[in-house]
């Protein structure tokens, strides 16, 4: 996903961590990247964590426009693909 959005992992910021009970974290962050023009994008997502013995055991993601990330992976699935036919 990281490649076909062109989401830039080190730019992610944690907003707020809400531990709803001992095992569970809600985690509030802003994912950025760029499109496949250069054209900036920002959204946040909100993401439900179980811990179990320390360890995450599941992890659920809800991102705020899904629409808006399936447009930027299928551009980029398409001209990396027409990228490969030419070599």
């Amino acid at each position: 996903m990281h490649e076909l959005t062109g989401l830039d992992i080190r730019a992610i910021s944690i907003d707020e961590l809400i531990a709803d009970v001992p095992t569970r974290v809600v985690v509030v962050a802003t994912n950025s990247g760029t499109d496949i023009h250069g054209n900036p994008w920002r959204m946040t997502v909100l993401e439900l964590v179980d811990v179990a013995n320390g360890k995450i055991t599941k992890k659920r993601s809800f991102y705020q426009d899904t629409a808006l990330l399936r447009d930027i992976a299928l551009e980029r699935e398409a001209a990396l693909a027409q990228k490969a036919g030419e070599a």
